[in-house]
């Protein structure tokens, strides 16, 4: 698990709030893990 110090400078650095950083990163994992949970048609 990425600590804050590294969130703050990868939100920093893509000029973003760490909180939407935070919030898209958290999206992106759900997604991920349905894509993986759900079985292929």
């Amino acid at each position: 698990m990425p600590t804050l110090a590294i969130i703050l400078k990868i939100s920093k650095a893509l000029k973003c709030s760490a909180a939407d950083l935070m919030t898209a990163t958290e999206k992106n994992l759900e997604a991920q893990s349905q894509i993986s949970i759900d079985p292929p048609v």
